[in-house]
């Protein structure tokens, strides 16, 4: 675990008693604690999921459209994707050398990492 949080074998249990349903009682302390390292490490599709780990990364946009799409990744926060597009390969009405997006998580989104 890289977010400099450190928890006690205690700590884990009280979490994983939570987890399975048991009732808790916790300081704010420790519930801000279990709250940022949660934040910082998220599960989506059962893979570990560090969004600065996708910053900067040139990506093909939804690959197999016929338009094809290319751009770079500004910043991933909790709501969504912001991505400037590098290149468009067709002539196309929504995207443009240069424009910067945003796609919702709540979107479908596939990308290809370059």
């Amino acid at each position: 675990m890289n977010s400099g949080v450190k928890v006690t074998e205690e700590e884990i249990k009280t979490v994983m008693n939570a987890l399975a349903g048991a009732p808790t009682a916790t300081t704010a302390e420790f519930a801000n604690k279990v709250e940022k390292i949660l934040r910082e490490y998220k599960v989506i599709d059962g893979m570990k999921y560090d969004k600065q780990n996708y910053i900067g990364k040139s990506i093909q946009l939804y690959p197999g459209d016929t338009v094809k799409k290319y751009g770079k990744i500004l910043n991933v926060d909790d709501l969504g994707w912001t991505i400037e597009i590098t290149d468009v390969n067709s002539c196309n009405d929504t995207y443009t050398t240069g424009d910067v997006i945003f796609i919702s998580h709540s979107k479908s989104f596939t990308y290809k990492i370059l």
